[in-house]
C-alpha cells in the first residue's frame, strides 16, 4: 500500500511535559513508518489519515532529505515515533504492560502545523461522527437533520460562554427542613418535597430537590432533581405553579428568548442528550431530544443568533489514547490544558419540528 507523506506535528515543550509531545497524520492515503530513518528500510507499519503519535525528547534524528512526492519536492526530516495508540490495547491485555512500539517518519515542514497540546487532536470530532446515536435511533437521523444541523465550527472563539442569569430573592422562596416553598403571583406557595430516605422508606424511591434560583426572563423557578441513579431540572412557573418538563442539564436561553436549550452528558448510557424546546405564550414546547454517542459535551454553549448556538465538545472514540496519570493530575498541566484551543460543534435549529 503506497503512503504518502504529508503529516503535520505538534510541537510542546519536553522539558516538562514530554508525555503530550505528539503529532497526527493528515495525509489523506496516510503515512508509512519505517524501522530506520531512510527510504530503502523495511516499511513496518502504516498510519491512516487521522492517526496520532506521540514522541520523545530525542526523537529528531538530524537526518535531513529531499524526497519526490507527486510533482513536488518535499524537504524535511526523518522523526522516530511511538505507535502508542496502534499498540496500547494489544500489549495491555496479552503482556500485562505497556510496552511502546518505534519506528521513523518523514516530516515535511509544507504540512507541519504547531499545536500546544497534542490532547486537542486526542478529543477531535469528525464531521462523520456529528450525528451518530444508539443504532435504533439511527432510523430517525433523516428527521433529526430536519430540525438541527450539525457542524465542526473552525474559527475563532474569544466570547464567554452563555450563561442564564439565576436570581436568588430571599422573599420568594423559604426552605423548611425538606420542603422548598415557592411564592406564587398570588400570594400562595408551590410546594417542593424531598424524601431523602425515598418514598416509603425505599431507598431506590429518593427524591432529593434543591433550589436554584429564579429565572426573570421565564418568571420561572428553577430547581435541581437528584434520585438513585438519576437527576434532572425543571421549572415552575411563577403565575400558576406548574411545573415544566424535566430538563438534562442547565437550561440556556437563545438570543430574543426564542429557544431554551439543556444539554448533559450520561456516564451511564455514554452518551450526549440534547434538548430543545420553544418557549411560545409562557410554554415550554418540546422540540427536540436525541442522545448523540460519539462525543461529549464540555460545558460551555454560546449563542451567536436566536437559532443558531456553539457547544464545546470533545470526542469520545479516543477515550484511552495518551492518558497518562502523571501528566492528567498534574497542576501546571491542568493550567496548560486550559489554554487549548477547544473544538465547537455549530448546532442550528432550521425547524420547530
Amino acid at each position: 500500500m503506497k503512503y504518502s507523506f504529508l503529516i503535520i506535528l505538534l510541537f510542546f515543550s519536553t522539558k516538562n511535559y514530554a508525555d503530550s509531545f505528539c503529532g497526527v497524520v493528515l495525509a489523506e492515503n496516510g503515512i508509512n513508518v519505517r524501522s530506520a530513518p531512510n527510504l530503502d528500510s523495511r516499511i513496518i507499519h502504516g498510519l491512516a489519515k487521522g492517526s496520532t503519535f506521540k514522541l520523545h525528547p530525542d526523537s529528531y534524528t538530524g537526518i535531513y532529505q529531499t524526497i519526490k512526492d507527486g510533482n513536488e519536492n518535499l524537504e524535511g526530516q526523518w522523526v522516530e515515533i511511538d505507535m502508542y495508540d496502534e499498540y496500547e490495547k494489544i500489549y495491555h491485555y496479552y503482556k500485562g504492560n505497556f510496552e511502546t512500539k518505534t519506528g521513523f517518519i518523514f516530516m515535511t515542514p509544507k504540512y507541519a502545523k504547531e499545536i500546544f497540546d497534542c490532547r486537542e487532536f486526542r478529543f477531535r470530532i469528525p464531521e462523520e461522527d456529528l450525528y451518530k446515536s444508539f443504532s435504533y435511533l439511527e432510523e430517525r437521523l433523516d428527521s433529526v437533520k430536519t430540525i438541527v444541523k450539525l457542524k465542526i465550527y473552525d474559527e475563532h472563539v474569544d466570547v464567554k460562554p452563555s450563561q442564564v442569569d439565576l436570581v436568588k430573592e430571599k422573599e420568594n422562596y423559604k426552605i423548611v427542613k425538606d420542603t422548598i416553598f415557592l411564592k406564587l403571583k398570588n400570594r400562595s406557595y408551590s410546594k417542593i418535597i424531598s424524601y431523602p430516605m425515598g418514598k416509603n422508606g425505599y431507598e431506590d424511591y429518593r427524591e432529593e430537590y434543591s433550589f436554584k434560583g429564579f429565572i426573570r426572563p421565564l418568571k420561572c423557578y428553577l430547581i435541581q432533581g437528584s434520585y438513585w441513579e438519576s437527576g434532572d431540572y425543571f421549572l415552575v412557573n411563577q403565575k400558576t405553579g406548574s411545573q415544566s418538563s424535566a430538563l438534562v442539564g442547565i437550561p440556556s436561553l437563545s438570543i430574543k428568548i426564542q429557544y431554551l436549550v439543556s444539554i448533559t452528558n450520561d456516564i451511564y448510557e455514554e452518551r450526549t442528550i440534547m434538548q430543545i424546546f420553544e418557549l411560545k405564550n409562557d410554554k415550554l414546547i418540546p422540540r427536540f431530544q436525541y442522545g448523540f454517542t460519539q462525543w461529549s459535551y464540555d460545558n460551555e454553549l454560546i449563542w451567536l443568533s436566536s437559532n443558531e448556538f456553539l457547544i464545546a465538545a470533545r470526542a469520545n472514540r479516543d477515550k484511552t489514547v495518551w492518558r497518562n496519570e502523571n501528566f492528567d493530575n498534574n497542576e501546571k498541566a491542568q493550567e496548560l490544558w486550559k489554554k487549548v484551543r477547544k473544538q465547537y460543534i455549530k448546532v442550528k435549529i432550521v425547524s420547530k419540528g
